[in-house]
This record gives structure tokens, sequence and C-alpha cells, in this order.
């Protein structure tokens, strides 16, 4: 998952796998089968172990609202502490050229489940009375959601830490409009 993930689909070589996992070239087809099925593997198990897992045990326990400040405020973070600029690998999987039906289709999944996280998170909020019941719940997800893809993009280039906390607290700020 990790050279998958550094290095993307097309930048990873068959070698490259075999070189991280310390597995020889048939064992590592026998077990995980060609190199497309190998990065699914990878992309899934990140989308499951970082993503689904991550969000569930975030939007547990705490309200709406205080859920995505602290998802925007630990993206600022991890952003300034991902010195490698690996970014999400969903992420980076979605600026990729040339996937099949598959790799998009969890790809796709992914942005739902972050769209569906947003909208939950909001309902919860403007029924807390932490959010205004005036605000549009898909129309303001879909808005987090674009900010979370684009700061995560913004990280993998060469931007300021500066701009990209700017940018989280300008998708916070999106909370108290009315």
């Amino acid at each position: 998952m990790e050279v998958f993930w550094s290095n993307g689909y097309q930048g990873t070589s068959i070698d490259d796998l075999i070189e991280a996992t310390g597995v020889k070239r048939q064992s590592l087809y026998n077990a995980l089968g060609e190199k497309k099925a190998m990065f699914k593997k990878a992309l899934l198990t990140y989308d499951t172990e970082e993503n689904r897992s991550g969000l569930a045990e975030l939007e547990s326990g705490v309200g709406g609202r205080v859920a995505i400040e602290y998802l925007f405020t630990s993206l600022v973070e991890h952003c300034s502490r991902d010195k490698d600029r690996k970014g999400c690998f969903i992420v980076n999987t979605a600026l990729e050229p040339c996937h099949d039906d598959d790799i998009l289709r969890i790809v796709g999944n992914a942005m739902e489940d972050f769209q569906a996280f947003f909208e939950r998170c909001l309902r919860r909020g403007q029924e807390e009375g932490t959010i205004p019941r005036s605000i549009d719940v898909t129309t303001t997800a879909c808005g987090l959601l674009g900010t979370y893809i684009g700061i995560r993009v913004m990280a993998r280039g060469s931007q300021s830490e500066e701009l990209i906390k700017n940018t989280a607290e300008h998708a916070l700020r999106s909370l108290d409009s009315e």
C-alpha cells in the first residue's frame, strides 16, 4: 500500500513492489495477483483503515460541528507533518489517469462516504443548535468535500501551511453562514 500510495499506480513497477515486500516475483503474483489487483487491494485497505474507520471514530461521541471542525483541524496538522507530500491515497488516485471502472468505483464510494459524513454532521449540528438551520445541508456538504479534496491536492504541491490553514478556516466559516 505504501508504495502505491507514494508513487501511484503508473509510477509503481512490479520491481518496486518486490523490493518493498521482500517477496519473490512469482510468490507476489501467487499471493496477490497481477499489479492492478494489488493496487485495488491496497486502495480498498486504505479506504477501510484510513477513511471509513477514521470517519466512524470521529463521528462517534462528538457533536456534528465538532466532528467537522476536528476533521479540518487534524487535516491541516497532518498536511504540515507530511514531509513526503504523500497526501491522500484516494485523492491521489482520483487525479491519476487511466483507471478501470473498479478503481473509479472505489474512489467514488470513498468520496460519497465523505459527502455522507459531512451531511450527517451538518444535520446533527443543526439538531444540536451549533449549525444554523438555514444552511443547505447538501450544498454545504459538497463545498466541504471540495475543500477537503482541494486541501489534499494543495498539500501535495508547494502551497504554504498558512494557505492550507486559511482554506480550512474558510470552510469552517461556512458553518456559520445564514
